[in-house]
């Protein structure tokens, strides 16, 4: 029977013991968001990313959807990445030193945004900025679009674009994170042994564990929970739509 676990931890000397006794059989997968880095915008925070999603939605009747990508673009223009842990730049480039895959999974959409012809460029760039390159571990894996994926809530399309692989980054568009890495594996015919897989939210991790346990594949699951710790302050409906606005108006 496949061995399948889930652990909550916010210790990075824990997270970092676990990886530094894995082997190249094994594929390490971080998700990007409270997990790499954290936003300084308290609007990304877990605790009121909600409340954005919520307010984006109910926008887009009143503003229509190119209004809204430029206020998505005025937003990301104020965005300041800083590394949850210290030494994640050094930990993945270890990992990828001695042999072992590291894959970033992120939400994060695609496509053109507004005057921004490949918005997933920017999340490219964000980690390569904070000294991570994850393409490092895919040399000889080329780019591909998942196609056969459509959003599936009720947030206007404009938010996300088609799921690909990129420079050693999977971004799922907001698609179950689970779906995009099962079709990743399966067109790369990637068969690890083990997977660990280190997200913030534990849906994600229990997500990614039934398509484990689906494949027989060994899986460490990882609710990475220190930016929860460091960032608990709760906006408002009310103060999290002012703060958009406040871009709107900027805009």
């Amino acid at each position: 029977m496949t061995n399948t676990k889930i652990i909550s931890t916010s210790d990075n000397s824990e997270i970092e013991l676990i990886l530094s006794d894995i082997d190249p059989q094994t594929l390490v997968v971080f998700d990007y968001n409270n997990v790499i880095a954290m936003n300084e915008e308290i609007l990304f925070s877990s605790n009121n990313i909600d409340y954005f999603i919520k307010i984006i939605n109910e926008l887009k009747n009143t503003i229509g959807k190119e209004k809204i990508e430029n206020v998505l673009i005025k937003i990301r223009e104020h965005f300041r990445w800083t590394l949850v842990n210290l030494n994640w730049p050094t930990i993945i480039a270890e990992l990828q030193l001695h042999g072992i895959k590291v894959l970033l999974l992120t939400a994060h959409r695609t496509g053109k945004v507004g005057n921004i012809e490949h918005i997933e460029d920017t999340r490219i760039n964000d980690t390569l900025n904070l000294g991570i390159d994850f393409s490092k571990s895919w040399k000889n894996f080329h780019e591909v679009q998942f196609t056969n994926f459509s959003t599936t809530n009720n947030i206007d399309a404009c938010l996300f674009g088609i799921p690909i692989f990129k420079k050693g980054i999977l971004f799922s568009c907001n698609i179950r994170k689970s779906d995009i890495l099962n079709a990743f594996l399966h067109q790369f015919k990637i068969k690890p042994q083990k997977i660990i897989f280190i997200d913030d939210s534990l849906k994600n991790v229990r997500l990614v564990q039934g398509m484990c346990d689906q494949l027989s594949i060994s899986y460490l699951g990882i609710e990475y929970t220190a930016v929860e710790k460091l960032s608990k302050y709760r906006l408002s409906y009310e103060e999290a739509k002012k703060r958009i606005n406040n871009y709107i108006k900027s805009e």
